[in-house]
């Protein structure tokens, strides 16, 4: 399979995010955890971990690898939502 892909962000929260001011916490942040997992998991990876880090609570850690060939044919829909051309499969 592939490297693993890591992903660490601010929560979209100004609740939990207490380092910086509300507005910089909704201004800097285009999107949540749940946009950013899915645009990932459409792109052809597959969320391995999302782990709780102690020390990081005003962050998140999303954890992903590529997809196999089986898992990429088997995709709901079968094919590429974007109009740009898909990406090869894995391992192609």
């Amino acid at each position: 399979i592939g490297s693993l892909g890591r992903l660490f962000d601010f929560y979209r929260d100004p609740q939990k995010v207490t380092s910086h001011p509300p507005e910089w916490v909704m201004g800097h942040l285009r999107a949540g955890q749940e946009v950013f997992r899915e645009e990932i998991l459409s792109s052809g990876f597959v969320l391995v971990a999302e782990p709780l880090i102690p020390g990081l609570e005003e962050n998140y850690v999303m954890i992903f690898r590529p997809m196999t060939k089986e898992e990429w044919g088997a995709r709901p829909g079968g094919g590429w939502s974007s109009s740009a051309p898909p990406p090869p499969p894995p391992g192609a």
